[in-house]
This record gives C-alpha cells, structure tokens and sequence, in this order.
C-alpha cells in the first residue's frame, strides 16, 4: 500500500482548481492525516500546512476555525492563549509562527498567509454578521473545503443561514472578557 505524501496533497488540491493567491476555509479532520508514512502528530500537520502552504503561495490565505465557545462557558477569552476546542489540527495551526487570530470570543478564526492580518482585525459584535470572519471569506471568494471530514463541519453554513434571515435561527447576546 501506498503512503500519502507532501506531493499528493498538492496535487489533490490543484486537481481541485484551487491556485496560488486562493483564500481556503479549511475545516480538516487529523484522521485524513493518518495515511502519510509513519512519523509524530506533529510531524503529519507540519507536512499538510507545508502543502498548502505550496498550493496557495504567498499571496494566499489559509484560514482554519479555532473555535473556543468561551463566551457560552462563561470564560474569559484571550487571542493567544484560548486553545482551540474543534480538535488537535486547528490547535497545532493556531500556535504557528505567522498565524493570525480573529477576537470572537466563540467563532474565531486563525489565518496564515496575505489576508491574516485582515482576519485577526475582523469585529466581534455578530459572529456571523457581514463584518465577520465568515463574510471576509465571502467578500474574498473563498474555498470552503473539508479534508477527511463531511460538510456537516461547514460553519460558513450559519452565515449564509443569517444572510438568508431563516425562520430557525435567532441572535443571542453573550457577554465576558477579552
């Protein structure tokens, strides 16, 4: 059996039609991970970001939930030290030499890459408010992909719900520190 490598990863992303300069919403699960040759956790994420880092070159952006639903817990919420509650992958991103945090103290975002600065500049009044993380990645064409997950995990699907002004959805006003 074949491993999974650097190049592979490359190259799924490219057959894609995703280019260099792309802004990626990328909602991952480590598992995908699982089938590059043996080596550390660590070493799997390094090998993906590597990748992509190579995909979108460096006008790109890639873009990772590193939710933490601090307010929800009653917690407080600092920019660079709340871990990120959505998994291992998105925590390993977040703690990255040049990984940019958004301030929503539910729904923050961390971003690699041309637009990074941007998205750690976004407002925190509305989650998912045009003024969002999730409406910079509309503002800028993202890509919404899912590596090793299904697209239950799209959080962007929220936004489009309250662009939309759905019948089941309302606002909820949280308070707390940042």
């Amino acid at each position: 059996m074949t491993s999974l490598s650097c190049r592979d990863i490359v190259a799924v992303f490219r057959t894609c039609g995703i280019e260099p300069g792309a802004v990626v919403m990328l909602h991952a699960d480590a598992v995908a991970l699982a089938q590059l040759p043996p080596m550390s956790a660590a070493e799997r994420f390094d090998t993906l970001f590597k990748a992509l880092d190579e995909v979108l070159g460096p006008e790109g952006t890639l873009v990772m939930p590193t939710f933490t639903y601090s307010f929800t817990k009653g917690e407080p919420y600092c920019v660079e030290t709340s871990e990120s509650t959505v998994g291992r992958l998105t925590e390993h991103f977040r703690c990255m030499p040049g990984v940019r945090r958004s301030g929503d103290p539910i729904f923050s975002l961390a971003a690699k890459g041309f637009l990074a600065e941007a998205f750690s500049q976004v407002p925190v009044a509305d989650c998912f408010g045009p003024d969002s993380g999730f409406g910079l990645l509309e503002r800028n064409d993202a890509w919404l992909v899912c590596f090793g997950c299904g697209f239950d995990r799209i959080t962007y699907t929220h936004y489009i719900e309250q662009k939309a002004q759905v019948d089941y959805r309302y606002f909820k006003t949280f308070t707390g520190t940042i």
